[in-house]
């Protein structure tokens, strides 16, 4: 191995494990910026090339989320998701039941959203709701994780990864749920 792919291969190692971790507190990075520092200097440093390096993005995919995610401001500011909170506040008589209903409505709207935009939209309204309660916030908090998990991989707009499958494959939005 030469010394060049010994630094690629430590700046490769670095990067993916700034993602698993999520940041890099020292250096007040999160986890864009730990793939932007890290793709760009394998770019400066010739490990890839530039083209190379735009021919790994998927533009439809990215589209796709760009959507998705001007979509669910939109619902935002019309009122949806305040809607769906008043909702299930009023449908919850014992917190058995609202951990219910967060678990069903997390998952139902990350099958047809993206699971990241409603677990950020959600937890807050969940927080509200749970402090107002005065219930624990834990549980309410792992449900609306791992719901809205289950319920992204019903469909190709669920999340990020299952959109480069469909537009890899070309299977069709009814195939991928069915």
């Amino acid at each position: 191995m030469t010394p060049a792919n010994g630094f690629s291969l430590i700046i490769i190692i670095l990067t993916l494990v700034g993602v698993a971790i999520g940041r890099y507190p020292v250096f007040r990075m999160n986890r864009a910026t730990i793939v932007l520092v890290g793709s760009t200097i394998l770019i400066i440093t010739g490990a890839i090339s530039l083209d190379h390096a735009y021919k790994a993005i998927d533009l439809d995919t990215i589209v796709l989320i760009f959507a998705m995610m001007i979509l669910n401001i939109n619902l935002r500011i019309a009122g949806f998701f305040s809607l769906i909170t008043s909702s299930i506040t009023k449908l919850a008589g014992t917190p058995l039941q609202l951990l219910l209903l967060v678990i069903f409505t997390s998952g139902i709207l990350s099958a047809l959203f993206l699971n990241d935009t409603i677990v950020l939209m959600l937890t807050p309204l969940i927080l509200e709701i749970v402090i107002a309660l005065r219930l624990n916030p834990m549980p309410y908090l792992m449900a609306l994780a791992t719901a809205a998990n289950i319920g992204s991989a019903a469909t190709i707009v669920g999340n990020p990864q299952n959109m480069l499958i469909g537009t890899s494959s070309g299977i069709s939005f009814n195939d991928f749920f069915i």
